[in-house]
Parts: structure tokens; sequence; C-alpha cells
């Protein structure tokens, strides 16, 4: 077996075993709405499910805030919410 044969033969296992052993990872962002319109986000910052303005009920957003991993201080440099 020459060298170039071998060394791609040993490539693809490193990669393989690499690439196993990766996460992952699911990003989901609601749009349109303040930050306070959804009651995991009031729970988590203020401890009640209402802001002053109200909130949505979203009880699937609720279950994966609940076993995932929720930003609360999130920023942009750039807030675009419609077409150029």
């Amino acid at each position: 077996m020459n060298i170039k044969a071998l060394f791609t033969i040993f490539s693809t296992a490193i990669f393989m075993h690499v690439t196993a052993q990766q996460t992952n990872i699911l990003w989901i962002v609601t749009d349109d709405q303040r930050p306070d319109a959804l009651e995991c986000y009031n729970l988590a910052t203020r401890g009640e499910k209402e802001s002053a303005f109200g909130y949505v009920s979203s009880p699937n957003i609720n279950k994966l805030a609940d076993e995932g991993v929720m930003f609360v201080n999130a920023y942009t440099n750039s807030p675009i919410c419609g077409p150029l």
C-alpha cells in the first residue's frame, strides 16, 4: 500500500471520528414581538407570567425554553425589521 492511500484512509478515519462527536445545535428565534411578549421570558427576568402589556400564550416555546438554553440579554448592532 502506498503512502498516499494510507494517508487517505487515516484522514478519513480521523474525520469520521471527529464528526461523530460534534453536538447538534438547533437555534430557534421568534420574531416580530417584544421580548416580554413571551411568558418564558417574563418568568426568567421578572418572575411573573405577564408584563405590563400582557403576553402571548406559547406553551411550546415555554417548553423549549425550560429544556434548553434561553438568552435574556441579546443585542444587535443593526436591527432591521422589513425589506429594504
